[in-house]
């Protein structure tokens, strides 16, 4: 039988998927000085990351909708925060769809933390991945959708926490890289020696 053990609001999370081996997802915890904000905790795209995978067994198509809202939050939090000009428009209209944010709008920001000279899209498996997810969160809502498996959902939620860790980098955050998955880090080119 499954089990499913997490710590909050930071630490490690455990899946025990029956007859496989337990799946363990580091969320680390964001110092006070980084990575939090002026508010003091950590950003709501990371936390509703977590309240998607607590969701995973018991409620499925929540964590499907929860896990793509954390990708959209994340991408607009770093749009606000690295061109604060912009939030206006971001929190009062409505954006546009998230994989057009993700590659034709972030390698513009001014992001703080760069891969090289460059501020990369996430790969294409990400992307192909948070597309996908996007397109089934939709149908979910509109009643079209049909009811997600954990198979299904967790390269899903794997995705969105590599695109979400990749933005923090890009906020600043340089440990973050550190957190994106290492198959996603050889997509993007990143080598370990970059990684501090």
């Amino acid at each position: 039988m499954g089990s499913l053990s997490h710590q909050i609001p930071g630490g490690v999370f455990t899946l025990r998927l029956p007859n496989t081996q337990s799946l363990d997802i580091v969320f680390e915890e964001l110092p006070k000085q980084v990575g939090c904000g002026s508010y003091g905790f950590p950003p709501l795209a990371q936390e509703l990351l977590k309240e998607a995978w607590r969701n995973i067994y018991t409620h499925p198509r929540s964590a499907l909708v929860i896990g793509v809202a954390a990708a959209e939050t994340g991408m607009k939090a770093l749009i606000v925060e690295l061109v604060p000009e912009n939030t206006w428009l971001i929190r009062e209209l409505q954006s546009p769809p998230i994989v057009k944010l993700a590659t034709k709008y972030l390698p513009h920001l001014p992001a703080r933390c760069r891969l090289g000279e460059d501020v990369k899209p996430p790969p294409r498996s990400v992307i192909r991945i948070i597309e996908a997810g996007v397109e089934w969160r939709n149908n979910i809502v509109h009643g079209r959708g049909t009811m997600p498996t954990v198979d299904e959902l967790q390269p899903l939620l794997l995705g969105i926490k590599d695109l979400l860790y990749l933005l923090d980098y890009y906020a600043g955050y340089e440990w973050a890289l550190n957190l994106v998955s290492e198959r996603v880090r050889r997509e993007l080119s990143v080598t370990r020696d970059s990684l501090a």
